[in-house]
């Protein structure tokens, strides 16, 4: 009669550590999901940073070509008001 007794309790005792396996592996690939995550958002990030710098860059490169276009257009103002 006592081994019947146990019968249940060791199913039970299986199908807990079952069911503690399974939600360790489902933390365990929650926690890759997260370092993937985590990886994807800080290479996103990069390509965000790299972009903002490219266009700073450009910016400062119209504004200096822009500003050499004044100062050669006042240049030729007076040149052609010495010529007149």
């Amino acid at each position: 009669m006592r081994h019947m007794n146990n019968e249940p309790s060791a199913s039970c005792r299986k199908q807990v550590e079952e069911q503690q396996r399974q939600e360790l592996l489902h933390r365990s690939s929650g926690a890759i999901d997260y370092a993937a995550q985590r990886d994807a958002d800080s290479q996103g990030m990069s390509y965000v940073n790299n972009s903002k710098r490219t266009l700073e860059e450009a910016f400062q490169t119209g504004t200096a070509v822009l500003q050499n276009m004044s100062g050669q257009r006042e240049r030729l103002k007076v040149c052609r008001n010495a010529a007149c």
